[in-house]
């Protein structure tokens, strides 16, 4: 290593590299933060685990107040370039990770057989582009650079590979130019795009499928010691352990300074605590933001009003819970009632709301006074808690439309603190 401590920060003006080791998981963790020109905060994460021979990297970006020129694409991290370039990233099992497209014919179409039946599972997303009269509705290497390192592209060499695939696939294959996506996961569906939208349209038709792909990517869970967060809160743990023997050491010496650790431990925890709900908080923040800017790319029944979402899926949900509510005082076999369906049917519930009223209502059940735990539940949750008197009011998200009275004595446990739980319920969820 070139450092002799486990861990370290450089700083220069707007830039900063903390690396962090974690030797009871043979890992180490980098992060670089660079505040940019454009009042742009990237941070860069890298994490590598020596024992499984494991390298991720992460790519954050940040707005501020402050920021210009902000163009929202995706680009993968520089350093996979430099991976890709001098041969330091492998294979996916027998698949290379490339920048470049896999031409698929009659001599290798059983590559894009199995993925489509799942005899083959490859780690990272595959893209299967056809032809329509010998033309690809997009430049196939174009997307292969811009999904480089993150999914697999393939592209249909011979229009006959079509008719192959259509008996052994049980017509599952993408054919007559349309797109193919085919995930690791069975339980995210297959998707076929259709391009006749597209023509003269190629830039929009990328950045459709790159949005897609880079959306699956995002809604997968990661392995919380491949993450920048996952090994700060493991080294605050092994810090606490830590403290915790020394203070068990102590408990048999020296009853003073059984007191200092056992502060000293009460703070960890507490920091802790905080730390993962920050980071819960954080990360429900980028996945409402990531979901609203695919929206950009997609083209809309209804647009948006001036109202902003409470949380991730809310106008959604409950644009679709009023449309399914309608439907069930519409005229049977009227056109009214088939576009409801329709519209029901092609957009599925997040089930955000039914979550939302499930939390509220185990936060309040059966409170009997308002202490810090019940205090730190409520503003995870999103209210702002102000003490008015003998009761204490609480503001959703800042808005002082959603405001609601907390009783500091409890009165309401008598009912399970459902009262104010209904309350919220009808008035917001």
């Amino acid at each position: 290593m070139g450092w002799k401590k486990r861990n370290i920060k450089f700083e220069d003006e707007n830039l900063s590299l903390s690396i962090e080791e974690i030797r009871a998981y043979n890992t180490i963790a980098v992060r670089f933060h660079q505040f940019d020109e454009n009042k742009i905060i990237w941070n860069t994460d890298i994490v590598v685990n020596f024992s499984t021979h494991i390298f991720s990297i992460k790519l954050d970006r940040e707005t501020t107040v402050d920021t210009i020129s902000f163009i929202p694409k995706f680009k993968p991290p520089i350093l996979v370039n430099m991976l890709l370039e001098r041969g330091y990233i492998g294979t996916d099992k027998d698949m290379p990770i490339s920048d470049k497209p896999i031409f698929i014919n009659k001599d290798n179409y059983k590559v894009i057989e199995n993925i489509i039946c799942r005899n083959v599972v490859y780690s990272m997303p595959v893209i299967y582009v056809t032809k329509l009269w010998g033309n690809y509705p997009l430049r196939v290497q174009d997307l292969a650079y811009k999904l480089r390192g993150v999914a697999h592209v393939l592209a249909e060499d011979d229009a006959d590979v079509s008719k192959i695939l259509r008996e052994s696939c049980d017509g599952m294959n993408s054919h007559h130019g349309s797109i193919g996506i085919y995930y690791p996961s069975s339980s995210a569906l297959n998707k076929i795009i259709s391009t006749k939208n597209y023509e003269e349209r190629e830039e929009v038709l990328i950045e459709r499928v790159v949005n897609i792909v880079c959306r699956y990517v995002n809604q997968q869970a990661r392995d919380r010691m491949m993450t920048w967060e996952g090994v700060q809160n493991e080294l605050l743990k092994l810090r606490y352990v830590r403290a915790k023997e020394k203070k068990e050491k102590a408990e048999s010496e020296v009853s003073e300074i059984y007191d200092s650790f056992g502060e000293e431990l009460e703070e960890k925890e507490h920091t802790i605590e905080e730390l993962n709900n920050r980071v819960m908080a954080l990360q429900a923040e980028n996945q409402g933001l990531r979901a609203k800017y695919d929206q950009i790319t997609e083209i809309p029944l209804l647009y948006y009003g001036t109202e902003d979402e409470l949380f991730e899926g809310e106008i959604k949900d409950q644009i679709l819970g009023m449309l399914s509510n309608q439907l069930k005082n519409i005229k049977k076999k009227t056109r009214k009632e088939d576009i409801l369906q329709d519209i029901l049917k092609s957009n599925k519930s997040t089930d955000v709301l039914n979550k939302k009223q499930a939390e509220i209502k185990r936060i309040l059940k059966g409170y009997t006074k308002v202490d810090d735990h019940l205090k730190r539940e409520l503003k995870t949750y999103g209210f702002t808690i102000t003490k008015d008197g003998g009761h204490y009011k609480l503001t959703y998200k800042g808005d002082s439309r959603y405001l609601f009275t907390l009783s500091a004595s409890g009165s309401d446990s008598q009912h399970g603190g459902g009262n104010l739980a209904a309350e919220i319920i009808q008035d917001m969820l």
